[in-house]
């Protein structure tokens, strides 16, 4: 798993 794919999913939790 790359920064990116971290930063896209911890937004998603954080609005979920």
């Amino acid at each position: 798993m790359n920064a990116l794919q971290y930063m896209y999913i911890s937004s998603l939790l954080m609005v979920g």
